[in-house]
């Protein structure tokens, strides 16, 4: 009976399952409200506590399990669906953020701290307390912490920061690099502080299976001093940028999946680009940061204070122009569609609300897509060869099994190992296709031909007119 009486005082509507069918529990602990699984650890201690607040004793272990076990059922089969995210998220067009002890609604007629939003937020244990934010501050006040001299690189990380607010657009990879001793990893830090701060600043497991747990825990996915990113890590990267499901067992001893659907943001950072996937590098936004002089540099100290008294100024300055660029951003019109459309009108939206000009972003983009396109050749051996081939020969047309061969004859003269190239006439032309939009961009056309036997077109733009 005491039992019934605890399971009927949780409110129905304090239960509920999510977008993938498991359930949870919403509850004030005396401190903030909480979203938890209803059989995890923190629900169960909650069970614990208001029995003994009702009735003044202790529960069994096995009287527990009951009462969760109720519980779940209720919140499968009687309980609301509810979307659940982690730190941004929207409804009927107003931008929701998770500070952890309140929330921040954003609409085009400003923003606002509420205590309860209509939005359920999943708050993970690492998640830390966001500051208060606070109005009258820029942005750009943020710069003078950071050796970043260039008006395009500040253009493209300030887009990129305060879109990183914005849930359910694919938002690109943001990639610094530069020798030791530049700031990359203080602003990176600063920058995870600034939208999703976290008990662990980085990402330190590449393991699949934590990778994806470590990953679904928080909002903006930190790597930081990363030398070189594997094939599988790189497919990932991708794959949250612009949205994907990825599940794994619940235990090896059932058949239940845990699913995850992620669309994430992502920061990384290198002495060397540590990306070199064309289709990664062609999601990245590149900054190349210098090495700070020995009159410039400021202690860690200074750094950290400086950017504790910017903090809440510079968090309200990203919701000012959210809820500029929420009122204009339909409106936004582009002279040409880049890769990720949707993230480039917000930024245009959002550049054109700090006051600049249109095609302002639009501009700084477009050299940034020249940075992947040499990047993307600098990191392959074959579009390496390629380029010394076409420089040396002029052009080609002929069997990809051809092509391999001459490509291994000259792979030395363009400084490149054979055993860098594709091992086989077909990963020859799976390989090709993956440079091929970095060589067009550098005037260097690849074609390939559909019929019985297969033929390649490698020339100089110059020649187009006789391949047509």
């Amino acid at each position: 009976m005491k039992n019934e009486l605890l399971i009927n005082s949780v409110p129905l509507e304090s239960v509920f399952h999510d977008q993938n069918g498991d359930p949870f529990a919403r509850f004030y602990d005396g401190k903030r409200i909480q979203v938890t699984p209803i059989r995890g650890r923190d629900f169960r201690r909650y069970i614990l506590y208001s029995h003994f607040c009702v009735t003044g004793s202790g529960l069994k272990e096995k009287d527990i399990d009951e009462i969760v076990i109720d519980i779940e059922a209720r919140a499968l089969f009687e309980g609301p669906k509810r979307e659940l995210e982690v730190r941004c998220s929207t409804e009927e067009g107003k931008i929701f953020y998770d500070g952890i002890d309140y929330s921040v609604e954003i609409s085009r007629d400003g923003w606002s701290i509420i205590p309860l939003p209509p939005i359920v937020f999943r708050r993970y244990a690492g998640l830390k307390a966001q500051v208060p934010p606070e109005r009258g501050g820029s942005f750009d006040d943020l710069f003078d912490l950071f050796n970043i001299k260039s008006d395009t690189d500040k253009i493209l990380i300030k887009t990129f920061v305060v879109s990183a607010f914005l849930p359910n657009i694919p938002h690109p990879v943001l990639a610094l690099h530069g020798p030791q001793g530049s700031g990359k990893s203080m602003l990176l830090r600063f920058l995870v502080n600034l939208i999703d701060p976290c008990t662990v600043e980085d990402i330190q497991n590449m393991e699949q299976r934590e990778l994806f747990q470590a990953i679904a825990h928080r909002w903006l996915v930190p790597f930081d001093n990363l030398t070189e990113i594997s094939s599988k890590v790189s497919d990932i990267i991708c794959k949250l940028v612009t949205g994907a499901s990825f599940s794994k067992r619940r235990l090896y001893s059932d058949e239940d999946d845990l699913i995850w659907s992620l669309r994430r943001v992502v920061i990384l950072n290198g002495v060397n680009l540590p990306v070199n996937k064309p289709d990664l590098l062609d999601r990245c936004i590149i900054i190349e940061l210098n090495r700070i002089g020995e009159s410039e540099r400021v202690s860690e100290k200074v750094l950290n204070k400086k950017f504790k008294e910017l903090r809440p100024k510079v968090l309200g300055a990203c919701f000012d122009l959210i809820s500029k660029a929420l009122g204009t951003h339909e409106n936004i019109e582009l002279p040409w569609r880049p890769r990720l459309a949707d993230y480039a009108i917000w930024s245009e939206a959002i550049t054109q609300a700090c006051g600049l000009e249109p095609e302002v972003f639009l501009n700084a983009f477009k050299e940034n897509k020249e940075r992947q396109d040499y990047e993307s050749l600098d990191a392959s051996a074959l579009a390496t060869v390629i380029q010394h081939f076409v420089d040396d020969e002029g052009h080609f047309e002929g069997t990809a099994t051809t092509l391999l061969r001459k490509l291994r004859d000259v792979a030395e003269q363009a400084g490149v190992e054979i055993r860098e190239l594709p091992k086989s006439p077909r990963s020859l032309g799976r390989r090709i296709q993956e440079v091929k939009p970095s060589l067009e961009a550098i005037g260097i056309i690849v074609n390939q031909t559909r019929g019985q036997s297969r033929i390649l077109q490698i020339f100089p733009k110059k020649l187009e007119k006789l391949y047509v």
